[in-house]
């Protein structure tokens, strides 16, 4: 019974977490994150195309969180008619500020 498990533990070590992850572009291209301005490191669930490589799919985040570069680098998205600009994000904190972009 002990080499049976030892066997199955050993087996499922070497199952890949995703088929064909690594030849995925779509897949890979989620691992790009977004800069803009002093805001970098932008990733889930911002999505965004800000040129030069600086890009992430529709499909790496929210369809209505997509991130535009304008005003010398201020990150701004929309919601609901509403635009807000990113003042600070630490993704290793899980904190992200945000301003009403007509209040600012």
């Amino acid at each position: 019974m002990f080499i049976l498990a030892l066997i199955v533990i050993t087996a499922s070590n070497n199952v890949p977490t995703s088929l064909g992850a690594e030849t995925n572009g779509d897949y890979l291209a989620c691992k790009n994150t977004l800069s803009c301005g002093d805001i970098t490191g932008l990733t889930y669930p911002f999505w965004g195309d800000l040129g030069n490589n600086n890009n992430r799919p529709k499909n790496c985040g929210d369809p209505n969180l997509e991130i535009t570069c304008q005003d010398n680098g201020v990150p701004r998205f929309t919601v609901d008619s509403v635009t807000y600009r990113i003042l600070h994000w630490d993704i290793g904190k899980q904190n992200l500020t945000v301003a009403r972009d007509d209040y600012f």
